[in-house]
């Protein structure tokens, strides 16, 4: 799953770094700074790994449906085999409030009610 918070700013993560490097422990510049001390394990991770405190933007766009959702179709499919893509398509904007069109309904089944890789 994704990530749900906001990203840190520039400043706050070459405090982080500094402070660390100075050899404080991570719950120390998380009180310090007033953060989560998963924050700054975080921010330490990405900076030992790669050696970058920079923001690097996601890439691409987010899925539309989530694996919740496909299950949901392969369910119905398997149930009624005669549904359409249309129609499971009315059903999710109903259900979940997620207007999708009939063809991003079709990539996850053949028509079998199996999901399709």
């Amino acid at each position: 799953m994704g990530r749900k918070g906001k990203n840190s700013s520039f400043e706050l993560r070459q405090l982080v770094v500094s402070r660390h490097e100075k050899g404080r422990t991570h719950r120390d510049i998380a009180r310090m700074l007033n953060i989560e001390r998963s924050t700054v394990g975080d921010i330490m991770r990405r900076y030992e790994g790669g050696d970058r405190i920079e923001f690097i933007p996601q890439k691409g766009r987010p899925k539309k449906l989530r694996n919740r959702d496909v299950r949901s179709i392969i369910r119905k499919v398997k149930k009624n085999p005669r549904l359409r893509a249309p129609q499971l398509a009315a059903d999710l904007a109903s259900k979940s409030g997620k207007n999708v069109h009939p063809g991003t309904v079709r990539k996850f089944y053949n028509g079998r009610g199996t999901m399709e890789e």
